[in-house]
């Protein structure tokens, strides 16, 4: 695995904020993505790579986990 990503919508400020601390990116806004309940919301593009992973992993206190493949 080189890049993890994920989409969170951008009206939840709180989940975005954890992903940068974690050192995750936005990478792009998707405008109306997702329909729910009747109405369109946008979606925000998130990332973090391996090198930048790797790079920053240090800085934080973590429990291995093993994922098999």
């Amino acid at each position: 695995m080189n890049k993890l990503c994920c989409e969170v919508f951008t009206f939840n400020e709180k989940v975005i904020s954890i992903h940068e601390k974690f050192g995750s990116e936005i990478e792009g806004t998707l405008k109306q993505h997702i329909l729910k309940n009747g109405q369109f919301y946008d979606i925000v593009s998130m990332a973090i790579t391996k090198n930048k992973w790797i790079n920053i992993k240090s800085d934080y206190e973590y429990e291995k986990i093993l994922i098999e493949e």
